[in-house]
């Protein structure tokens, strides 16, 4: 059983969501949010089920975050190069640019699964689908030889 902790903030519409593994890591979580950030509208404790996340404890702010969406697997294709460090463990991140699209996949969203695919695999080929753990992401800003030389704006997601 996984745990979700979902906090909204007073001045913009993000919902930072972080997965754990256990009720007392969420409620942990959960409290932490809440001491050190004032600026919180609201805050939430979600068990994840096969199919949907389920409010367990409410904030006391009067309403609760229903955003949060639970899908099976977010799958990511890579290229070779990027795929072997991911699956030897030296990479910790995987960048995808900040647009339309990839906001839609991974705001307000919580996973069960990552399914990291080097290049576009058969399914049934094992040798090159590597399974991580959803562990959220974080929006960054960097500078990589994939996207130039300029400085983009990235959702960097957890895949080690």
């Amino acid at each position: 059983m996984l745990w979700a902790v979902a906090v909204s903030f007073e001045k913009s519409c993000d919902i930072e969501c972080l997965v754990v593994g256990t009720l007392n890591e969420a409620v942990e979580r959960y409290r932490s949010q809440l001491d050190k950030e004032k600026s919180i509208s609201t805050a939430a404790v979600y068990e994840i089920s096969d199919t949907e996340c389920s409010v367990k404890i409410e904030s006391g702010f009067g309403y609760t975050v229903s955003l949060v969406e639970y899908k099976d697997s977010l799958h990511l294709n890579l290229k070779g190069e990027f795929f072997e460090e991911v699956e030897d463990g030296s990479k910790p991140f995987e960048y995808r640019l900040r647009t339309k699209y990839w906001r839609k996949r991974l705001e307000r969203r919580v996973y069960g699964r990552i399914l990291v695919k080097k290049g576009y695999p058969r399914a049934d080929d094992c040798d090159r689908i590597v399974e991580r753990p959803w562990r959220g992401y974080e929006e960054q800003t960097i500078t990589h030889p994939h996207f130039g030389l300029k400085h983009v704006d990235v959702f960097a997601i957890r895949v080690n």
